[in-house]
């Protein structure tokens, strides 16, 4: 598996080699042009090869092509964002994409033959239900918002597992697990929370348990994003360097930081980031900087050979109106930080033509573990 994801990982360096070496007209194209065109080229063959292991699997033409068409349309549209962006600055772009579309296409099928089929299809994603949170007219006053724009007085609360060839990681851990002792709404924090089922029970479906896992990383030190937490104190903790400052003291001055959730994973290794993260080292799993509801908020990128890539968004955005109506929460650690963070993940999510998931207001609509997002 080793020797097949470190094909997978060299896919960008190694088509653009293909798509630009020799080529008298590349020194004319925009760097940043290229760049794009070239990580599109690496997407469009990890979907190709995610879609050809899963034929191998279970063989059927059909499937396969109309795989293969949506790996097309998402380099297609891709593509003509970048040459869109390019003309507006005014910048030279490539003028060879369907030449660099079927060189990926036999390039994917060489790497597919020789890897074994299933390198890409080896990320996959799980979403847990960690818990509710109901808010009244008066609560969601401080996300800015009347509950008529809010649409809703549920904030759902998913914990998230992302399996990996190169280990499993955990993002965000959810409301309290006492909370799943008794069935219904209960008080905590000053509001009405449930929780049906525990995080540790959830995994147990799946055949795991804590230990099982190698990384951790939390949106942000909230209580209801990592009160399960205290469980992982195997796992290596990835979190940013100010909010490790603000919320590993004796006494947070940040509000609703509370150390008893989290005061555990003290111990554990720990790798203090200043900006973005590459996970697992290959570009799929990225861990993104977006500060200001904390001092060292962060999101997740996950790019998915079939559903395509996504970010969770953790507290950058609480309901849908929020991006919306550009609305920020009152109790905001910084609210230009974050502004600032809203237009930089804007602009990343259009770059990567990624998928938004704000993740107090998505889990009603998405699948739960066992099944699971490839």
């Amino acid at each position: 598996m080793v020797a097949r994801t470190q094909l997978l990982s060299s896919l960008p360096l190694m088509l653009a080699l293909l798509f630009f070496a020799g080529s008298g007209a590349a020194q004319d194209v925009s760097p940043r042009c290229e760049a794009t065109i070239d990580w599109a080229a690496g997407n469009y063959s990890r979907c190709l090869l995610a879609a050809q292991a899963h034929n191998a699997l279970r063989p059927d033409t059909s499937r396969l092509e109309r795989r293969e068409q949506r790996c097309a349309d998402r380099f297609d549209r891709a593509t003509a964002r970048a040459l869109a962006r390019a003309e507006r600055r005014e910048e030279t772009c490539t003028d060879f994409l369907e030449e660099i579309a079927a060189r990926t296409v036999s390039y994917a099928e060489a790497v597919s033959i020789e890897a074994g089929g299933d390198a890409a299809a080896s990320l996959l994603l799980y979403v847990f239900d960690c818990g509710e949170i109901q808010v009244d007219e008066e609560s969601v006053a401080i996300f800015s918002l009347t509950s008529e724009e809010a649409g809703t007085d549920i904030l759902t609360v998913p914990c998230y597992l992302i399996e990996h060839p190169e280990g499993r990681l955990i993002w965000d851990a959810g409301v309290p697990a006492e909370l799943a002792e008794q069935e219904g709404w209960q008080t905590a924090y000053d509001v009405s929370v449930r929780l049906d089922r525990t995080l540790a029970d959830q995994l147990q479906d799946l055949g795991l348990s804590s230990t099982d896992i190698d990384s951790v990383a939390f949106s942000h030190m909230h209580w209801d994003h990592v009160a399960q937490a205290n469980q992982f104190t195997s796992s290596t903790h990835l979190i940013q360097r100010p909010e490790h400052a603000a919320a590993f003291v004796p006494e947070p001055t940040v509000p609703y930081f509370d150390p008893a959730l989290y005061g555990e994973l003290a111990g554990n290794k720990t790798v203090l980031l200043d900006g973005d993260h590459d996970v697992f080292g290959d570009g799929r799993v990225v861990i993104k900087s977006t500060p200001g509801h904390t001092p060292g908020h962060q999101s997740l990128y996950v790019e998915l050979a079939e559903t395509g890539p996504i970010v969770l968004s953790g507290d950058l955005y609480h309901f849908a109106a929020n991006r919306e109506l550009g609305r920020v929460p009152t109790f905001n650690y910084d609210e230009d930080q974050t502004r600032e963070s809203m237009a930089e993940l804007d602009a990343f999510l259009e770059e990567r033509g990624a998928e938004l998931w704000i993740e107090h207001d998505s889990l009603r609509e998405t699948k739960r573990a066992p099944e699971f997002y490839r």
